[in-house]
């Protein structure tokens, strides 16, 4: 098993090693991934505002190979584009909210891998995978400036959510746009100079 240890101590210690060949996952491990992220999500799910979304152990594994593969490339210099294409390929279902929390359980790792692959090369094939990924799954991607996001939110979870890690990053330019802006501005309540002092609450005009 490669997989199975990889997630392991990803959760456990934030710290992880991959194979230096692209190597299938078994089916074997990839249900051991199934079984470790149903246990994760039962526990991070009660750090989440309101009643999250359900497991989606589909969405959870996807997540969990395509961490490993980002990796895997941002290590393995000598693997090329055509390979990047071959094992980063997009969500092959529905993006639902189940399924967008539960990658988020492995994805929200994604903007640190993207800021070293930047760093190593910005023009890399591995930076635009990364990228067309957060346009997918903006809920993870906080962090990585893309344009075309789409929409994450339907689910007040997951909205909310969304707006305490705008608020952790400060991004001011999702905090700019009105929907967002007025989120924030629930969100922080009386206590915006506290925890973001230079926030600019836009101004709401009846017509």
């Amino acid at each position: 098993m490669q997989l199975t240890p990889f997630i392991t101590d990803l959760l456990q210690t934030g710290h992880v090693t991959v194979n230096p060949e692209l190597q299938p996952f078994s089916e074997a491990d990839k249900a051991e991934v199934a079984r470790l992220m149903q246990q994760y999500h039962n526990w991070d799910a009660f750090h989440m505002p309101l009643n999250a979304p359900k497991y989606d152990p589909f969405a959870a594994v996807w997540a969990a190979e395509y961490l490993y593969r980002a990796i895997q490339f941002l290590l393995l210099r000598n693997l090329g584009e055509e390979e990047i294409k071959q094992h980063l390929r997009p969500y092959p279902k529905s993006v639902t909210p189940e399924a967008v929390y539960s990658a988020d359980l492995i994805l929200r790792n994604l903007p640190l891998v993207y800021d070293l692959a930047k760093s190593l090369s910005p023009s890399d094939p591995l930076v635009i995978q990364l990228q067309a990924a957060a346009r997918e799954w903006p809920f993870s991607a906080i962090g990585i400036e893309v344009e075309g996001a789409s929409t994450i939110l339907d689910h007040p979870s997951l909205q909310l959510a969304y707006t305490d890690r705008v608020i952790a990053a400060r991004d001011r330019k999702l905090a700019a746009t009105p929907h967002w802006n007025r989120s924030i501005q629930i969100a922080l309540g009386a206590y915006s100079r506290q925890f973001w002092p230079d926030f600019e609450p836009l101004q709401e005009h009846n017509s």
